[in-house]
């Protein structure tokens, strides 16, 4: 599991986080939010199979009290090498299991790790029948 710990933000400085952001204007599809986060924070080399019709909902209130609800998608790597974007000090691969030793995490990480787990399970095996994109 790849988590990336950001840096600068006001809310979570030094935190773990799956990598992702927020929508912008010039992303008319959700597969370009996607493409377009992945390079900005991973790095353009860096290959991950994900899929882009599934996801999980999260929710959780900020520090300052602003409401957050986001989406969770479920990848696989492919290849490459990580190449951290501005507003990460660093990145992790942790083992599925050991997700909660990283400290300190974004609110309900372990939450969103089992079920995007779930979710490529289903994916994988063919009960959720969903398309990959290779970003």
């Amino acid at each position: 599991m790849l988590v990336t710990k950001r840096h600068g933000e006001k809310e979570y400085d030094n935190t773990f986080s799956f990598p992702g952001g927020r929508k912008e204007v010039a992303d008319t599809e959700i597969i370009d939010n996607l493409r377009r986060e992945k390079a900005e924070e991973l790095g353009s080399d860096f290959k991950i199979n994900i899929f882009p019709d599934v996801a999980t909902t999260l929710a959780f209130t900020r520090k300052d009290g602003i409401p957050v609800v986001g989406a969770v998608f479920p990848a696989l790597y492919d290849r490459g090498e990580v190449r951290l974007g501005r507003g990460y000090s660093e990145y992790r691969w942790v083992d599925v299991e050991k997700i909660s030793t990283v400290q300190p995490y974004t609110p309900n990480l372990e939450e969103e790790t089992r079920t995007a787990l779930t979710l490529l399970d289903l994916c994988q095996r063919g009960v959720i029948k969903a398309r990959q994109t290779l970003l």
